[in-house]
């Protein structure tokens, strides 16, 4: 811990031949490390052992075979330096995050192994005696190449915006201990320790620099030199901006943003077969990667429910993965897996608390549909909601109860809303009511009016007309909306649906749907006769494409 190098300790009785070999093991083969536990091998990992036994997993803890016990009177003190890839791997497979494999993955000093296991040695010493044995097995058959980098004066100035001089950059290399080879007046070469296992080329020598002067002695002017490019901004801007409105839009209307793992349970999937797999999970818990937000928003919720919250508001925008084609199952085959952006919302528990003025409320899709709704006519997006396909339905019939919807532009499906089932509720232990969304990013962007123009409030009053349809039962309220939308009625600025009914007097198989269509000019008061004139080319429209006719 001192020296920031890993060390290991063997009770030298215990190795046999008097030999330590460092070698590949057999892939099958078990071990036992110091925390007890049987760990199956494979012939990617590196081991040290004797003539006749593993002794340790490189890099990463040592055997129950060979540890330290009241018992030990010798030690056999072992200071090595391994590949920074290979322990990171073995530590992965095997589950074991130990301190010396979390030191070794980052990079060591190779430079203070000797070091290092002296001072060990007489640490040991000084507080429980002992007789240190002279000399050191070592074996180092090829040196770690020495890293040289040649420094510009000119080039550090240049970048950095400031004049500093060849001197003052010449004494903070020797106080950083970089050892000058060569100098002159343009350049000096340098030799980089080995414990800088972060400087690998100029760039990093003048950040350097940088550092040790400190940043806020960089002018302003330096950045006002980079290059400004004025053409139009790139589309991948527009759409990160579009996804910054929408996150902007949800914060005012109540939600937090959450961030979870892209790894969940293979067992929260949706479709097993298109499931991308990971290749050297972290666990099975976590070994698969996520095909939607649901399941890690669900897994939120519950916490939450589980600490006090009685309602949530949650949203999260992240990436789903999964096969174009089933049988490919790792993540090697990156050109099979199929990336999308998501937005998962949440509305669950409480939708308004007990108060002396109201009554309690939980949540429900309607909650959901107007969040939808804000969102929709706060980015300017042509949408409506149908009833969900049978394909999309089935796909998630875990997670979708009977009161589900899809999110249309035009044709085109760019989300679901859903009430949670309660298989799925009983599943992640959660016994309030969940209510969830689910939207396409790269499909709902397209949705999205980008040229929004300024319209003035107007200063002249808005007229209401009140019409009730009678439609067959088949006819959903959208169709009617869209057709109204499409009418080519002149002074409407707007509509909503306010009731549906069916049953006596309305004969079987028929409904009732009452719509409120909204009237307003921005440049005079509205008569009567052409507010008429407007509701007969809507009525006119709605009787030619769904037989719809005025309620008596």
């Amino acid at each position: 811990m001192e020296c920031g190098h890993p060390l290991h300790a063997f009770d030298a009785d215990t190795i046999s031949g008097g030999s330590i070999i460092v070698k590949p093991a057999k892939s099958g083969d078990k071990f036992t490390t110091l925390d007890g536990k049987e760990r199956e091998l494979t012939d990617s990992m590196l081991m040290i052992c004797d003539e006749k036994k593993y002794l340790a997993v490189a890099g990463v803890m040592g055997g129950e075979n060979s540890a330290i016990t009241m018992n030990t009177t010798n030690v056999l003190i072992e200071s090595a330096m391994f590949a920074p890839s290979s322990i990171r791997k073995t530590a992965r497979t095997l589950g074991i995050n130990s301190d010396a494999s979390y030191r070794y993955e980052r990079g060591a000093d190779i430079d203070i192994l000797e070091y290092a296991v002296n001072r060990a040695a007489s640490l040991i010493q000084e507080i429980c005696g002992g007789e240190i044995l002279q000399g050191i097995a070592e074996s180092y058959p090829v040196p770690a190449a020495v890293k040289h980098i040649t420094l510009r004066f000119e080039r550090a100035r240049a970048l950095l915006g400031y004049d500093i001089s060849n001197e003052r950059i010449r004494d903070m290399m020797r106080r950083l201990s970089f050892t000058i080879l060569t100098t002159d007046e343009e350049s000096c070469s340098l030799t980089i320790p080995h414990y800088r296992i972060d400087v690998h080329t100029e760039t990093d020598v003048i950040e350097e620099i940088a550092i040790n002067v400190h940043y806020d002695a960089i002018p302003v002017q330096t950045f006002s030199r980079v290059p400004f490019d004025r053409q139009p901004l790139p589309i991948q801007y527009a759409v990160q901006s579009q996804s910054m409105r929408l996150k902007s839009i949800l914060r005012y209307a109540g939600f937090n943003e959450i961030l979870t793992q892209n790894q969940i349970d293979p067992q929260r999937t949706l479709n097993d077969e298109m499931t991308v797999h990971i290749a050297n999970p972290l666990g099975q818990e976590l070994s698969a990667m996520r095909d939607s937000l649901t399941p890690s928003m669900l897994t939120t919720a519950r916490y939450n429910f589980r600490n006090g919250a009685s309602s949530l508001r949650l949203f999260e925008v992240g990436n789903t993965f999964r096969l174009y084609n089933a049988g490919g199952d790792t993540l090697l085959q990156s050109d099979a897996i199929h990336l999308q952006e998501m937005l998962c919302l949440c509305i669950a528990g409480e939708a308004q608390s007990k108060e002396w003025y109201s009554q309690p409320r939980q949540s429900d899709v309607y909650d959901m549909i107007g969040v939808i709704d804000h969102i929709m006519k706060s980015l300017g997006a042509d949408y409506s909601l149908q009833a969900i396909p049978e394909e999309y339905r089935s796909a998630n019939s875990r997670y979708y109860s009977a009161e589900s919807l899809a999110i249309c532009h035009r044709d085109t499906i760019v989300g679901t809303l859903f009430m949670l089932s309660s298989e799925a509720s009983s599943s992640f232990d959660i016994e309030k009511p969940v209510v969830l969304a689910e939207i396409s990013l790269d499909v709902f962007n397209t949705a999205v009016n980008q040229e929004r123009k300024y319209i003035p409030v107007s200063k002249y009053p808005m007229v209401q007309r009140d019409i009730s349809l009678i439609v067959d039962q088949s006819i959903t309220t959208a169709a009617l909306l869209k057709t109204i939308r499409q009418s080519d009625a002149p002074i409407r600025r707007g509509e909503r649906v306010f009731d549906v009914y069916s049953g006596k007097p309305i004969e079987e198989g028929k409904k009732s749907v009452s719509i409120a269509l909204f009237y307003q000019s921005n440049e005079r008061t509205l008569t009567d006769t052409e507010v008429d004139e407007s509701v007969r080319v809507i009525l006119n429209s709605l009787t030619e494409q769904h037989h719809a006719y005025l309620r008596a």
